[in-house]
């Protein structure tokens, strides 16, 4: 090979090397920083790659004697440049892709229950509740305070609470259907979404569901099984919830008059709401 063809396939490999450094460079950036990649400045490295590696074939072509050999030079150099950007390429999109679906996994769930964050709630429940005041569909809410977890914190340690919240979530989501939206509301608030679901037959799966729960013995991997008891407050879509906030307004007052009953009772908000009562008492 001549002397013209190793500058540029020097400077091709150097180009090429430098173009993969940079993309996992940015990369790295874009995971720990969350600095966008900038992938004008890939693109123009790579292309200065591609013209390299057009110029060793060139050169070769230009300064021997046998074209053929130079033709063959060229392809092999030309595929191989193709193959090693393209395998980097994907590997990096796989990991953007990864990336990307994790992030979004840790902004709509709760990672110690898997359950919906109240993010994903507010957003599904403006959707459901503009769909039933539009259709004219019924809508009901439950919002479920876990009652003892902090007394179980104390007694028995954190790893012991998240083991009664984690399988608190997965009698929940079992217990309820598909349409239904169970979601972590707080530290011991739970709420659940029920579509298509009048406040009578609502209230009624209340009270099966606080007895569900009343009368599960929940493992925390030592000792004897703990059991926990909830207060559920119970909403429903109505004249007097007009819009998501009120009807959510509506489940925590039910809560409270479910706290007020004592531990283990469920609250029905009827129409006009508790408030509304007080106001023209």
């Amino acid at each position: 090979m001549e002397q013209h063809a190793l500058y540029f396939l020097s400077y091709a490999s150097m180009a090429t090397i430098g173009g993969i450094v940079s993309a996992w460079a940015m990369y790295g950036r874009y995971k720990n920083e969350g600095i966008a990649m900038n992938f004008n400045v890939l693109k123009v490295i790579f292309g200065v790659a591609l013209v390299m590696w057009i110029g060793v074939a060139f050169a070769n072509l230009a300064y021997n004697v046998n074209p053929t050999n130079a033709a063959i030079f060229a392809f092999i150099m030309g595929t191989i440049f193709s193959v090693f950007v393209v395998w980097q390429t994907k590997a990096l999109i796989r990991k953007l892709h990864t990336d990307a679906k994790i992030i979004k996994e840790l902004s709509t769930s709760c990672s110690l229950t898997e359950l919906w964050n109240r993010r994903v709630f507010q957003e599904r429940l403006t959707l459901e509740f503009a769909r039933s005041k539009r259709h004219k569909h019924p809508l009901s809410l439950f919002l479920l305070d876990v009652e003892s977890l902090g007394d179980i914190n104390t007694n028995n340690g954190y790893a012991a609470g998240d083991k009664v919240l984690l399988g608190l979530a997965k009698l929940l989501v079992d217990s309820t259907r598909n349409v239904d939206l169970v979601c972590r509301y707080g530290s011991n608030l739970i709420t659940i979404v029920l579509p298509d679901t009048e406040l009578d037959n609502a209230a009624t799966f209340a009270e099966r569901l606080r007895e569900q729960i009343a009368t599960t013995p929940f493992d925390v991997g030592s000792g004897e099984p703990l059991s926990i008891t909830v207060s559920i407050g119970v909403a429903a879509f109505s004249e007097y919830t007009e819009t998501d906030g009120a009807l959510v307004d509506a489940a925590h007052d039910a809560l409270r008059g479910a706290r007020k009953l004592g531990p283990n009772h469920v609250f029905v908000q009827t129409d006009p709401p508790v408030r509304e009562q007080k106001l023209s008492a």
